[in-house]
């Protein structure tokens, strides 16, 4: 339990790094996350590092932005999961655009990629 003094606890955290795991994996930006949430970017931010304390009434808010369960905020075994650097983030950020196209765009666009790394020479 906490002392009343307001400083967080460790499962504090690990609410906090489980939604900057989940959030990143998504691809989402803070500032996107914030508005799913309906409070600013600072206090996601606050919050993921563990500074602030999440409050209960927006674990439901969080679940849904994330697509998680309640319960998954808790899950302490979460040290060996290795966040995406900026390349792979940038990746996953294109995959979400690439999943909302058709079929045929997609195949055009990865036509071009490869056309692009040959011309690289990568």
């Amino acid at each position: 339990m906490g002392n009343g003094t307001g400083a967080t606890e460790a499962i504090d955290r690990t609410i906090g790094l489980n939604i900057k795991t989940r959030r990143i994996i998504l691809g989402l930006s803070r500032q996107q996350l914030s508005k799913k949430v309906g409070i600013t970017h600072q206090q996601i931010a606050k919050n993921e590092d563990g500074a602030n304390r999440v409050a209960a009434s927006r674990l439901p808010d969080f679940a849904r932005a994330l697509k998680m369960e309640i319960s998954d905020f808790f899950d302490q075994d979460t040290g060996d999961i290795e966040l995406p650097d900026s390349k792979n983030r940038a990746v996953i950020e294109l995959n979400r655009h690439l999943f909302a196209l058709d079929e045929k765009v997609i195949y055009s666009v990865v036509q071009f990629v490869r056309h692009l790394r040959t011309a690289l020479g990568k």
